[in-house]
């Protein structure tokens, strides 16, 4: 099935935005522009080129996210200058959490982080994500998530279906080795005496 984030993720980047360019222009431009009138424009002027661009970049940013999650694993694919492409098959997903904050919560959204062994560093819960799907509907990212778990689930199962028979079968031939050795060692024990 093909994804893509709801629409709510241009909203949220925008009060990410705004809350960010308070805190780290305007808390600072302002008192400036009070005391120094003469330095309004260059500090507006560049501050509106930085909205413009990014009004721009969030179009375009929003329509280069795809997911694509099947039985054989996830692929993540964005970016606008730099495009990211990852792919993790199901057999080494580890474990897939739903996460969300408050600003994800006031919209309504949610991020699946799926989470690898070798990646995680470890199953607890405290490493990094080898993928994220961001800025879901809470209720798709609720299916979603149980559609993983249940192909993980699959995918595991076929997995050690396959592997047992393997299993068993090279720890009888190593026990045949072992019974071989012995037999030789006793062997050589009973002639020399």
């Amino acid at each position: 099935m093909e994804v893509k984030p709801s629409p709510k993720m241009k909203t949220l980047y925008w009060t990410y935005y705004v809350i960010g360019s308070t805190l780290g222009f305007l808390a600072w431009a302002l008192p400036i522009s009070v005391f120094k009138p003469i330095l309004t424009p260059f500090l507006f002027i560049p501050y509106a080129a930085i909205t413009a661009f990014f009004s721009w970049w969030i179009d375009k940013y929003y329509d280069t996210i795809k997911y694509t999650i099947d039985e054989d694993g996830i692929i993540v694919e964005k970016g606008v200058f730099f495009k990211y492409y990852k792919y993790v098959p199901a057999d080494k997903i580890h474990y897939v959490e739903l996460a969300q904050g408050p600003l994800l919560r006031m919209y309504n959204l949610a991020t699946i982080k799926i989470h690898t062994a070798a990646f995680s560093g470890g199953g607890g819960g405290g490493g990094l994500p080898e993928v994220t799907l961001t800025c879901l509907e809470y209720d798709k990212a609720s299916k979603i998530k149980d559609y993983i778990f249940n192909v993980i689930g699959a995918v595991k199962a076929k997995l050690s279906k396959a592997k047992k028979p393997k299993v068993q079968e090279e720890m009888l031939m190593e026990l045949r080795r072992i019974r071989e050795l012995l037999e030789k060692a006793i062997s050589s024990l009973s002639y020399q005496r």
